[in-house]
């Protein structure tokens, strides 16, 4: 009777822990998914604002290298489109928390379903090579910005922000913007570093389409395994 019940009680003892562990898995696994769900949301939000600067900054830099004479109105084109698309970034921040608790702590054993272990890594790969480059869109980026300091006026930037009814679709009154040098070969190299700029930008955009991707994959993933709407 005595090893019975000792036996019973460790049967009981097994089960609660299984339960407890159970319900936690369950926990990250529903963090992973508001996670991965965010994201998402903020991989289409810079997705969007590369893709629109790549395409302006392949605008200014065609007009950069347009030999055609450097007038008011090429001045205050190349001044709209280098406000807009050569002096700001636009890098995305994933969610970490609740995978690097799984990750980084022994708490990964929690994730019994096939797979799931795998498929964070993977993510996670992915998510570094994002890392990765936009190591080199801050260099290049800084480098953009020193060719900005010397080319435009910040003068003239504030009139762009100070005029509302100015628009990049809709350039109504030229005004006589001028260049801090109209050296031309200056220009061309402000050029070639905006194409740099572009080829990374290129890359970071598609290292965050793959992010994206796996996010998504990831999370249809977890929510069939897991049964969770």
């Amino acid at each position: 009777m005595l090893f019975l019940a000792v036996t019973l009680g460790f049967f009981v003892e097994n089960q609660r822990e299984h339960f407890i562990e159970h319900k936690r898995e369950k926990e990250y696994i529903r963090s992973l998914i508001t996670d991965l769900a965010r994201d998402t949301v903020h991989a289409n939000i810079h997705l969007r604002g590369n893709i629109q600067k790549f395409h302006g900054l392949d605008s200014l830099a065609e007009l950069l290298f347009n030999e055609a004479p450097i007038d008011s109105a090429k001045t205050s084109r190349l001044y709209e489109l280098s406000f807009r698309y050569a002096r700001n970034t636009s890098f995305v921040v994933t969610n970490e928390i609740t995978i690097q608790q799984l990750l980084s702590s022994g708490n990964v054993r929690l994730l019994r379903t096939k797979g799931v272990y795998d498929s964070l890594v993977l993510y996670q790969l992915k998510k570094a090579l994002v890392s990765n480059t936009v190591a080199a869109y801050d260099e290049i980026f800084k480098n953009i910005m020193s060719y900005n300091e010397n080319i435009f006026s910040v003068r003239e930037y504030r009139k762009i922000i100070m005029n509302s009814d100015t628009s990049f679709s809709r350039i109504s009154n030229v005004r006589y913007m001028p260049l801090l040098t109209t050296d031309r070969s200056k220009l061309i190299k402000y050029a070639e570093s905006i194409e740099l700029y572009r080829a990374v930008i290129s890359t970071y955009t598609q290292n965050l389409r793959n992010v994206k991707r796996s996010a998504i994959n990831l999370l249809v993933f977890l929510k069939k395994e897991y049964h969770l709407d």
